[in-house]
C-alpha cells in the first residue's frame, strides 16, 4: 500500500520573556490508506492551543488536555490526519501546484494570555540542487542553489568538502538567492560544494556538487579563409574561417570560450560573359536599335561606383557598389538605361559589383570586439 508522507517541521520559539516552551514537538509522520497519522505536541504553561495545517486552522480536529509531569504543567495537543483529511488539506495548500515543495505540513501553536508560541518549519526539498560544473583558472564560476522555503526564512551558507567556507575569503561569496559565486578561480578551488539552508527549525544540506578546475586554453589560431562560395556559382559569395575552443563545454553544453567559432566576409566570383538570353531583352534591344545610330553600343553595362560607405565592418573595411543595367552607351561614354524596371542581373556584367578598401586609422582604433563579439560594426563618423 502506497505511503503518503506528511512533512512537519518544528522548533521551540517564544515571543518576549514568555514562560511558554515546548516540552514535546510534532515529528514527521506517514499516512497510509488505512492508517492515519497522529501528531502530538506538549507545551509548558500554555492555556490553549491547536494545530494549523497548510495555513488553515484545525480546531475541530485538535484534542487538548492539561497534564502534570513532575512539577511541569503541560497542555497536551493531538491531531489525527487520515487519508480523507490529508486530501482536503492538500487541495487547500498554497503550494499545491509546486512540484518541488511538499504539499502538506502542520505547525503547533499555544497561548498564555497575550503571549504565544509556534513550532517552526522548513521544507526538505531544494528548489534547485547544486550541479557539478567546471571552472577555468582566472575566470569566474557560479554554482547555483535555490534553498527550500521555511519559516522563518532560512539562512544560506556553503560547505567545501564538508567544512564551512571561510567568509573572509573575498573571492567567494553567496548571492541573495543562495548561489555560490567564485571569482578568479584557483586550482585549490576544486572540491565538493554543498548548499546549506538552516533556520530555528532544522538544517537542510544539498547533495554535493563537484567543481573541477581546468586551465583556460582559449581559442586555436584562425584557419585559412575558405574559397569563395556563391549560391549561383558566380557573383556575390561568402568566405569563412574557423577556430576551435580548447576549453571543455560549460554545464549547459555551451562553448567554453568567449566569442564565436567562425567569421565571414563577402567575396565575388566573376561570371563569364553571356549573350542576351531572354526574348524580352532581345525585343528591347531591337526596338532601341531602330531609334539610335549604329555607333551606340547596346547591352548590359555597369553604372558608376557609389560613394564609399560611412560604416566600416569588423575587419575595418569600407565598401562601395555599382549596378549592372540594360542600356545603350553613347559615344561620350554615358549609359542610358533602356528599361529601369528590368531586374538588375549582375551576372550579365563582367567584374565585381562591390569593392573594399581599408578604413581610416580612427576606425582601426575603435573597431574592437565588444563582450567577445568580433562581428560588431562600428561607425568611423
Amino acid at each position: 500500500m502506497r505511503l503518503i508522507l506528511v512533512i512537519l517541521w518544528t522548533l521551540v520559539g517564544t515571543l518576549g520573556a514568555s514562560l511558554l516552551s515546548f516540552y514535546e514537538q510534532p515529528e514527521d509522520s506517514f499516512v497510509t490508506q488505512d492508517q492515519p497519522a497522529v501528531l502530538k505536541c506538549k507545551i509548558e504553561n500554555a492555556r490553549s492551543g491547536f494545530f494549523k495545517c497548510n495555513d488553515h486552522w484545525s480546531p475541530d480536529s485538535t484534542s487538548s488536555r492539561l497534564i502534570q509531569i513532575g512539577n511541569k504543567q503541560l497542555l497536551s495537543l493531538e491531531v489525527t490526519i487520515d487519508k480523507k483529511k490529508l486530501d482536503e488539506y492538500r487541495k487547500l495548500s498554497i503550494y499545491s501546484n509546486s512540484e518541488s515543495i511538499p504539499s502538506f505540513w502542520c505547525v503547533c501553536l499555544g497561548w498564555l494570555n497575550d503571549e504565544s508560541i509556534t513550532s517552526r518549519k522548513i521544507f526538505e526539498i531544494f528548489e534547485w540542487e547544486p550541479m557539478s560544473t567546471i571552472g577555468l583558472i582566472g575566470k569566474s564560476v557560479e554554482i547555483r542553489c535555490l534553498p527550500p522555503e521555511g519559516e522563518p526564512k532560512p539562512s544560506i551558507y556553503w560547505l567545501k568538502n564538508g567544512l564551512i567556507i571561510d567568509k573572509s575569503n573575498k573571492r567567494i561569496y553567496v548571492s541573495h538567492e543562495g548561489s555560490l559565486l567564485i571569482s578568479e578561480v584557483l586550482s585549490t578551488d576544486s572540491a565538493n560544494y554543498s548548499c546549506v539552508a538552516e533556520n530555528l527549525a532544522a538544517r537542510r544540506v544539498s547533495e554535493p556538487a563537484l567543481l573541477s578546475v581546468a586551465e583556460d586554453k582559449g581559442w586555436t589560431e584562425w584557419s585559412n579563409w575558405t574559397e569563395c562560395v556563391s549560391d549561383s556559382n558566380c557573383g556575390e559569395g561568402v568566405q569563412k574561417r574557423f577556430r576551435t575552443c580548447q576549453n571543455p563545454p560549460t554545464i549547459n553544453n555551451a562553448i567554453g570560450c568567449d566569442g564565436f567559432p567562425y567569421q565571414t566576409i563577402a567575396c565575388y566570383i566573376p561570371c563569364p560573359e553571356t549573350q542576351f538570353e531572354t526574348r524580352n531583352d532581345q525585343i528591347l534591344i531591337g526596338h532601341f536599335s531602330a531609334q539610335n545610330s549604329a555607333t551606340d553600343e547596346i547591352g548590359y553595362f555597369w553604372t558608376e561606383w557609389s560613394a564609399w560607405s560611412m560604416v566600416c565592418n569588423a575587419e575595418c573595411l569600407r565598401s562601395r557598389t555599382r549596378e549592372c543595367q540594360l542600356g545603350h552607351k553613347l559615344p561620350s561614354g554615358k549609359i542610358i538605361p533602356i528599361n529601369e524596371e528590368i531586374n538588375i542581373k549582375s551576372d550579365k556584367c563582367s567584374g565585381p559589383n562591390i569593392e573594399y578598401s581599408n578604413c581610416t586609422f580612427y576606425c582601426e582604433k575603435i573597431s574592437k570586439p565588444i563582450n567577445g563579439n568580433i562581428f560588431s560594426d562600428f561607425s568611423n563618423s
